[in-house]
């Protein structure tokens, strides 16, 4: 029987591979162009820069895009803040210029003008309003200024206060009234007493407005204070006797029982010191006018 061949696999690894030979016989050595060599470099660069911008490149995540708007938020606030501290700055550089003390050479210019046409009570609304500001506060030397003008304005107004032609009680009562609130007033304005008229001055000048109400009551001020001066007895006649007269006649019938006290009182004056006769002759005639009624 004939055998079979075995057969055996050839492991190519311990092939022996022969040169292989050229035509004129000599061994052939494989050659790679340098163009093939760079061309594949850069097609190998190319394809490293295709896979490492697909994997390297990753779109912005909820997370960083919520961060970045945070940070922009946060820039806004902080630029918020910055602005908000200046107009801060600013307005207390505003804040102590209008605190800063007030010389009221303003307030004194445009008071002193109405006073001088007489618009007392704009003269006198301006004082107050000045005195009475919390914003800006006068100096002190503005304020005895303003307070002075205000007074003065406020005795004047007093003095024009429109009366009839025959004393009224009830009015007459009234402007007693604004006296004493003005002193008063000019109190809580700390109006120094030589910058205000005294008692006397008042009782003068109202005496010379035919006020007697009001001249009568400085005139007793006066009198209790030692202010009186050298002519009280000769200036209490002459103001009970004029004071008497309107009533006595200028005025109504209901007023002459007030009448007669003024003028009783002006004689027993009379009786005792040299003043003059004519409370006695208006009492007389008074008396013969009422016993005609």
């Amino acid at each position: 029987m004939q055998q079979r061949s075995q057969w055996r696999a050839i492991d190519p690894r311990m092939q022996t591979s022969a040169p292989r030979v050229a035509i004129n016989g000599a061994p052939v050595t494989a050659t790679v162009s340098k163009r093939v060599l760079v061309g594949g470099g850069i097609a190998i660069l190319l394809v490293g820069l295709l896979v490492g911008f697909r994997f390297g490149y990753r779109e912005v995540s909820p997370l960083q895009a919520r961060l970045s708007a945070t940070q922009q938020e946060v820039e806004q606030v902080q630029g918020e803040l910055t602005a908000a501290t200046r107009q801060a700055q600013e307005l207390d550089s505003q804040l102590a210029e209008l605190t800063r003390s007030n010389d009221g050479k303003r307030e004194i210019g445009q008071i002193s003008e109405f006073a001088s046409k007489g618009q007392w009570d704009v003269a006198i609304g301006l004082a107050e309003g000045a005195l009475a500001a919390q914003i800006k506060p006068l100096s002190e030397e503005a304020k005895r200024s303003i307070s002075t003008l205000w007074y003065g304005a406020s005795m004047d107004r007093l003095y024009t206060t429109v009366r009839p032609s025959w004393s009224d009680a009830a009015i007459e009562g009234q402007i007693v009234g604004r006296w004493l609130a003005i002193e008063r007033q000019a109190d809580t304005y700390s109006l120094p007493k030589e910058r205000r008229w005294s008692s006397m001055s008042v009782a003068t000048r109202a005496y010379t407005a035919g006020i007697w109400a009001l001249a009568d009551a400085a005139f007793r001020r006066a009198w209790t204070a030692g202010e009186a001066g050298d002519v009280p007895i000769g200036f209490r006649y002459a103001l009970l006797r004029n004071w008497g007269y309107e009533l006595a006649f200028r005025g109504s019938p209901a007023q002459r029982d007030q009448a007669i006290r003024l003028l009783g009182t002006a004689v027993a004056i009379a009786q005792s010191h040299p003043v003059g006769q004519e409370a006695c002759d208006d009492l007389k005639r008074l008396e013969r006018v009422m016993n005609l009624d």
